[in-house]
């Protein structure tokens, strides 16, 4: 049995149906890979066959489908969870707390610029179809 993409609490974002970015992650997780790998349907099971995977660390656009998958457009379903994990953060203004850094939590506030929005899709860069790391 596939376990689910979603925390059991259900505790996703509450927009649907509007692109939004989201950023990947693997502070809580620690996988050990590249980034994290794109599904073909809503399943962890169902990579897209040619490996394709985004970078932690990154940001993507996509739909919140609102079942803890979210969708990229022309790439394929992201899940938002992974082993109860948090891997794809919605963004807001300002960030999250455990977005920033170990110092500004501890409350020496630093000044962080906001990232700039991910590029279009034509002039992203793919990775190798030989790293298929990804989860």
């Amino acid at each position: 049995r596939e376990p689910p993409a979603m925390p059991p609490s259900n505790q996703g974002s509450t927009t649907t149906g509007q692109t939004k970015d989201y950023y990947l992650e693997n502070a809580l997780l620690q996988a050990a890979t590249r980034g994290l790998g794109y599904r073909a349907t809503k399943s962890l099971n169902h990579r897209n066959a040619d490996g394709s995977l985004a970078p932690w660390g990154t940001w993507v656009s996509g739909v919140d489908q609102g079942d803890g998958w979210v969708l990229v457009a022309g790439k394929g379903y992201l899940p938002m969870y992974l082993e109860g994990a948090r891997v794809l953060t919605l963004r807001q203004q300002p960030f999250p707390p455990h977005l920033k850094r170990p110092n500004e939590r501890k409350g020496e506030h630093l000044h962080i610029a906001q990232p700039a929005p991910p590029p279009p899709p034509s002039a992203q860069h793919g990775v190798p179809a030989w790293d298929v790391l990804g989860l």
